[in-house]
């Protein structure tokens, strides 16, 4: 399931126009090392992409794109493995609490470096 993710993400960053920011839970992380290393290491590999990693559970997967005309922001419910529901809006109150919520959980994260897993 994941590796259809990283294949997404790894193909957009080769265009070159993009910068990635992923803030991810300690489990997440050693399950996606643990599981696809290699998808991993190349995605960590592109100096536009940071990973961030939050010290407790998030309840969602929250993600904003900043694009011009129009910024968007989507929110994934996952249960039992598989994505239970999902929303995607450009609202400007949704961006708002979107932003809010994302900066409140990165400044409680601590940035991976690059030698964590060397």
């Amino acid at each position: 399931m994941f590796g259809d993710y990283f294949d997404i993400l790894n193909d957009w960053m080769r265009e070159g126009e993009s910068e990635l920011e992923l803030i991810l839970e300690q489990d997440l992380l050693e399950s996606i090392v643990t599981n696809y290393e290699s998808e991993f290491d190349v995605l960590a590999g592109f100096d536009s992409v940071e990973f961030y990693i939050y010290d407790g559970q998030i309840p969602y997967a929250l993600w904003l794109i900043d694009r011009e005309p129009t910024d968007h922001v989507g929110i994934t419910i996952y249960e039992e493995g598989g994505i239970k529901g999902s929303l995607v809006t450009d609202s400007e109150p949704a961006i708002d609490w979107a932003r809010d919520q994302y900066d409140r959980l990165r400044d409680d994260s601590t940035k991976l470096e690059s030698n964590m897993f060397e």
